[in-house]
């Protein structure tokens, strides 16, 4: 009779899990930490990252980015890569671009940033990084944004 109960009660609670609705885990402001991290492998022409809702706050960090970026293109003219940052996904502020010329380092630079707060401080929060090129021939891999301590950014 126990082992009825007990099983009655078990199918019951697994019904209720699979049945109620999940929610993917939001973030807020004050769950943000220095050394906070967000990685893609491969980001291709462009990649853009959702750090959650209201968005990494300015007063207190600072963004920090590295990645990987590989050009296949031999001509004379440079090829542009941009970091952007934005909070609400419709604004977007330019923090810095780099050229990238096939003839140093073979076409593949590991290109390292840091969005301070000196740019653009109208800016409280950022909720969206976004790094991309506008040439076929230039991808972007092994992305990895950092939350930073403001005071001790460089």
């Amino acid at each position: 009779m126990r082992n009825k109960w007990f099983s009655i009660l078990l199918m019951a609670m697994i019904t209720l899990v699979t049945i109620l609705p999940s929610y993917p885990e939001t973030v807020s402001a004050d769950t943000y930490h220095v050394g906070q991290t967000w990685e893609v492998k491969d980001g291709g022409m462009s990649y853009t990252f959702d750090l959650g809702n209201p968005g990494v706050p300015r007063n207190m960090y600072s963004i920090k980015s590295v990645f990987n970026a590989k050009t296949e293109d031999r001509g004379a003219s440079p090829e542009w890569v941009y970091l952007y940052y934005s909070q609400d996904g419709v604004n977007w502020y330019l923090e810095d671009s780099t050229p990238l010329h096939y003839d140093r380092y073979d076409g593949v630079y590991t290109i390292p940033w840091t969005i301070f707060k000196s740019k653009h401080p109208e800016v409280s929060h950022i909720r969206y990084v976004k790094i991309e090129t506008e040439h076929t021939l230039v991808s972007i891999k092994n992305i990895r944004l950092e939350v930073v301590d403001r005071s001790v950014a460089y």
